[in-house]
């Protein structure tokens, strides 16, 4: 199977589309539910200044 690349529903709505507004929040709550700002902070404490690189975000 090839690689399918389809716009995002964020892509294609206005910053202040209810329904955008809504899926970002959603967005939020999971990353909060997974830990992943907690897992993102621990990994940058005493990184000394170094960049992080977001690859393959959509």
């Amino acid at each position: 199977m090839g690689r399918v690349v389809e716009p995002e529903l964020l892509d294609e709505l206005p910053f202040d589309d209810p329904e955008a507004v809504r899926s970002r929040r959603e967005l939020r709550v999971i990353n909060g539910l997974m830990g992943n700002y907690r897992w993102m902070r621990e990994r940058l404490r005493g990184a000394g200044g170094r960049l992080v690189v977001e690859l393959g975000s959509g």
